[in-house]
């Protein structure tokens, strides 16, 4: 009886023993998943140390760029500005050649004036504007014209006298010179050429001259019956510009 006792003892004892050698199989077990778990750990944690640092090289990074792009941004505002005046220089000088060039023309054309108009009248010289000036006023003294009319035309580019070829007769030529003539001109040489018939008896040619002109001034000319000098060849009113 006693026997039966012990055997069962000792066999609970060894399961017992078993449990424990069970138990402890998995406590190692357990460790070693807690330990590689606690190494995964470590790494995703240095993972993000090295995330967190590239993040901020990046943003760094970010902000050298922001920085240098706010620097070419001036950098290209002041050259647009410096652009914008060098700009306005040139337009100014190209004014300034223009305006030379005009009156280069207009001296060439007072010079010359015998030559351009030669086919148009015999006998031609320029009148002086100091002359001018005296008919202009006279006829204003005379009521014939007013200040207006005066001012206007002694602001003419050339006038001229000489005979007409076709009537035989003294007359004035009154001309506008202008590199490129438009309508502007010949509403001038128009205008200022009924002006000076008012000074006296001579009838009055009016004429523009220039090395081309507009197609709409070109029409106008022929309207209002004004001469064209074109690159030195003389067009009457009547007569469509010479082909270039």
């Amino acid at each position: 009886m006693v026997d039966a006792r012990v055997d069962r003892l000792e066999a609970a004892l060894q399961r017992l023993a078993d449990a424990q050698a069970r138990t402890e199989a998995n406590l190692a077990a357990l460790t070693a998943r807690l330990d590689r778990l606690a190494e995964r750990v470590e790494q995703l944690a240095e993972a993000q140390r090295r995330t967190e640092a590239r993040v901020e090289q990046l943003a760094e990074a970010q902000r050298r760029t922001e920085a240098r792009l706010e620097e070419v941004a001036r950098a290209q505002a002041q050259t647009e500005a410096r652009l914008e005046q060098l700009i306005g220089q040139v337009n100014r000088l190209v004014g300034v050649v223009g305006d030379l060039k005009g009156e280069l023309l207009e001296i060439r054309y007072r010079e010359k004036a015998a030559g351009y108009f030669q086919r148009l009248m015999l006998g031609i010289r320029s009148v002086p504007r100091d002359e001018l000036e005296r008919l202009a006023a006279d006829a204003e003294a005379r009521g014939l014209i007013s200040i207006s009319d005066h001012e206007d035309l002694l602001l003419t580019d050339l006038v001229a006298c000489g005979r007409l070829r076709d009537r035989g007769v003294d007359a004035f030529l009154l001309a506008e010179i202008s590199s490129i003539v438009d309508s502007t001109d010949v509403d001038r040489a128009s205008r200022r050429a009924r002006t000076l018939a008012r000074l006296g008896d001579l009838p009055v040619v009016a004429a523009v001259a220039g090395h081309e002109i507009t197609p709409e001034a070109d029409r106008e000319a022929v309207r209002q019956g004004v001469w064209r000098v074109l690159d030195g060849r003389l067009v009457p009113p009547d007569r469509p510009p010479p082909a270039s």
